[in-house]
């Protein structure tokens, strides 16, 4: 008996120490595996990768694991990746995974927020877990995963090379290794975010400076075009002067109506060029969308219907109301050319803060209170690369003689030059929003209407008035139209002529009509020197385009007023008689 004790005991102590030395082992081959997956989180930048290479560690030969998958759920996204042992069994468990149903071992470690350990897998009722009859399964959440959403859920699971785990000290060297890759997940994410905000910034800064570019050259080319109107409508108009009573009337009536839809399009060019003459009033928007969708509804297809949402408790902007107006028209407009077959327009206003942040790579915009102006459709939408070039002059997805392409180009131009925000929102398929961000107006400022204009008049007279312009065919043809309304005419081909000719007081001048762009001296800079001479000298500035503030600066100097290119000659006629009269025509001093 004592032998047999002794035997038996004995015995017992060899399965103690294998079982010792075997437990030993696997403690060292788990921590082992934790290293390597340790090493491998610092250096692996891809989330799919950094999934696949930590079961590959955790599965190696010399790893405690026989098997590992680890499953990542992100709203509609789901990543997961499984090494070792069992992996034809891992695909149906993939398609359970992805339809969200984890199987119990998993649950429990989700349900719980700990490690889960498993001493009979067979039972449980998952693929892989059935595969490892005689070994142990061991479960645990991925915590720190608020950075990617707060739905976002993970769970890392591994087999055992024996049913019975090693006590307590397995689970925490398994939750350990859950939350380091949990934490290098998080941290993934969050530089995947920050490289994808650079990006998109970037993006934004080229974009901004490609637009810049453009509207660059549309000004440019819009002021020479603007002289060239402005020579053949003036002699359009002197045409249809000489030609009252001969059928050839109605030709030079068909080249000022060309002249003035070319005029339009060039308007459009310098509205996205932020260039042009601006009539600064404070408006309230809503009244403003109200007007756009009553013009509309009279001529739009009865299949299209439009829906106004105007949350917004303040709608007071300040702007320019033609120009305004124009921009809403052109979204709305392309909204339904979006809907050949019909469906509905919805307008949204309400109010919203931008910070400096937010407006991170938008110049034109300073950071405040904004009404925000959505024209979302139900249409076609737009892919990628027409979104990239959606905003550009000339660019349009109309068949050829259906659009200008400007539509959209001029709108972009509008709302920045007023210090907004224009955003774009499209899929194929799901219809594109619209967003204008305009600046509110100053708390206390109350809407306002635009000044009456006086009466057109064709008054001429014994005053004389000297014309001051680099283009030649611009300075004789204002030479005749003048003449036509009865002035005396004196003409200079640069500001520093006419600064000689007002200095030399040969002939008195009653009237400066002057270009703003010219070579050598400037229109500003030759207004100086004018008034430094005869402070009371009246001066109208003209121009293709008012260079962004340098009009203003000409009207705070003292000038009476601004005609921009081209006019007709009841324009002309009108701004010279009010300059004589010493009435200044109503232009808003903050515009130009």
């Amino acid at each position: 008996m004592a032998g047999n004790d002794d035997s038996g005991g004995a015995g017992g102590r060899e399965r103690r120490q294998t079982g010792s030395h075997r437990g030993h082992s696997h403690t060292v081959a788990v921590l082992q595996a934790a290293r390597c997956v340790h090493r491998l989180l610092t250096r692996e930048r891809d989330v799919g990768r950094l999934l696949e290479r930590t079961c590959a560690c955790m599965t190696s030969p010399r790893s405690g694991y026989v098997s590992a998958w680890i499953a990542l759920r992100h709203g509609e996204t789901m990543l997961a990746a499984s090494a070792g042992i069992g992996q034809e069994a891992f695909a149906p468990l993939r398609a359970r995974l992805e339809r969200g149903d984890y199987p119990p071992c998993a649950q429990q470690a989700l349900e719980h927020g700990a490690v889960f350990v498993s001493r009979d897998p067979e039972g449980c009722d998952c693929p892989v877990s059935r595969e490892f009859r005689g070994h142990g399964a061991i479960a645990a959440p991925l915590g720190f995963l608020q950075g990617l959403g707060d739905e976002a859920r993970g769970v890392i699971w591994a087999a055992l090379p024996e049913r019975v785990v090693d006590g307590p000290a397995e689970a925490a060297v398994f939750a350990e290794l859950a939350e380091d890759v949990a934490f290098a997940l998080e941290n993934l994410a969050h530089d995947q975010r920050l490289a994808s905000e650079r990006r998109r910034l970037e993006e934004r800064v080229r974009q901004t400076e490609k637009m810049e570019a453009l509207g660059q050259l549309a000004s440019g080319v819009a002021h020479d075009f603007n002289n060239q109107l402005t020579g053949i409508m003036g002699h359009a108009n002197l045409l249809a002067r000489a030609l009252t009573d001969s059928p050839l009337l109605q030709h030079a009536e068909v080249i000022i109506r060309a002249c003035r839809s070319a005029a339009d399009l060039n308007r459009k060019l310098l509205a996205f060029g932020r260039r042009g003459k601006l009539r600064l009033v404070t408006l309230e928007l809503h009244a403003m969308i109200h007007e756009v969708v009553q013009l509309l509804e009279r001529s739009i297809d009865k299949r299209i219907a439009i829906d106004c949402e105007l949350g917004a408790e303040r709608a007071e902007v300040r702007g320019d109301p033609a120009q305004l107006q124009n921009a809403l028209l052109n979204v709305v407009l392309n909204a339904r050319d979006a809907m050949p077959d019909g469906g509905r327009i919805r307008l949204r206003t309400e109010v919203q803060h931008l910070d400096g942040e937010a407006l991170e790579g938008q110049p034109s915009a300073k950071p405040g209170l904004f009404l925000r102006v959505e024209v979302c459709d139900q249409g076609v939408g737009m892919d990628d690369e027409t979104q990239a070039h959606v905003f550009e002059p000339f660019f349009t997805t109309k068949p050829e003689g259906k659009g200008t392409g400007m539509g959209m180009a001029s709108v972009y131009g509008t709302v920045t030059r007023h210090g907004g925000v224009v955003e774009l929102d499209s899929e194929p398929g799901r219809g594109t929003n619209v967003t204008l961000l305009l600046p509110l107006a100053g708390d206390g400022v109350s809407p306002t209407t635009a000044l009456p204009r006086p009466p057109a008049a064709r008054v001429g007279g014994s005053a004389t008035v000297l014309v001051v312009d680099d283009e030649e065919t611009v300075r004789d043809l204002l030479a005749q139209m003048l003449e036509t309304l009865g002035y005396q005419v004196l003409v200079c081909e640069s500001g520093k002529q006419a600064v000689a000719r007002l200095k030399a007081g040969v002939v008195s001048i009653d009237l400066v009509l002057l270009d703003v762009v010219m070579p050598g001296i400037g229109g500003a800079e030759t207004l100086r020197k004018l008034r430094a001479i005869d402070r009371d000298l009246p001066v109208l500035v003209t121009s293709g385009y008012s260079m962004q503030g340098e009009v203003q600066r000409m009207l705070e100097q003292g000038a009476r007023s601004f005609l921009p290119k081209p006019f007709s000659l009841d324009e002309l006629a009108e701004q010279v008689t009010a300059a004589l009269a010493g009435r200044e025509q109503p232009v808003d001093r903050t515009a130009c």
